[in-house]
């Protein structure tokens, strides 16, 4: 993540609905988190074989999570698509080894553990108001019904924002990415000023 980010200084970088955290000079993964790497891995194989031939779908394999896309799928393909995800992954889910994460056309399968993105925003909170010794106030961008969780843990105490129009608990709301960017740029000038 670090690389991709290329950022300095003290930054905190959040994976995988943040059950992986790396901050400076510390991290945290969630402890039960690789028990499910190799689960996870199989249904990955066995989806990824049966959309292969499905044009606009296609599996994300991120290691400890898997995606099904199909937003750039035609409807016969996707329906399609969706049918060998549901028939491979519901074995697992009634297990209760893996939860699934809708999103907007994307279906994701994560290890079935109880952490969120509400948990990481709170676990980083304490980490810098551990380094710092003074409370901190969390600023929290997003676009995903996933966010809903860090909105809800920033609840009053911080800044929490949408991107986009759908309704969301977030305290603040931009209409789309080019308006996150030009925030951000504005937050560096005013970093950057004498």
């Amino acid at each position: 993540m670090r690389q991709r980010c290329g950022l300095d200084g003290p930054v905190y970088y959040a994976g995988l609905h943040g059950m992986e955290i790396d901050g400076p000079d510390t991290g945290f993964t969630v402890p039960q988190l690789a028990s499910r790497r190799d689960l996870l891995q199989e249904i990955a194989r066995s989806i990824a074989e049966a959309i292969g031939p499905l044009p606009g779908a296609f599996l994300e394999n991120k290691d400890l999570s898997v995606a099904l896309h199909v937003r750039a799928a035609s409807p016969a393909d996707r329906e399609q698509a969706e049918r060998a995800f549901w028939s491979l992954a519901t074995p697992a889910l009634d297990a209760g080894t893996v939860r699934l994460q809708r999103g907007e056309c994307v279906f994701e399968l994560l290890p079935d553990i109880s952490w969120n993105k509400g948990d990481a925003v709170r676990w980083i909170e304490a980490d810098v108001t551990r380094r710092l010794g003074a409370v901190v106030q969390p600023v929290y961008l997003g676009d995903d019904r996933t966010d809903e969780h860090a909105f809800e843990a920033i609840g009053q105490r911080g800044v929490s924002i949408i991107v986009g129009r759908r309704p969301s608990r977030a305290s603040r709301r931009l209409p789309d990415p080019a308006a996150v960017e030009l925030l951000l740029n504005r937050l560096v000038a005013t970093t950057k000023a004498p």
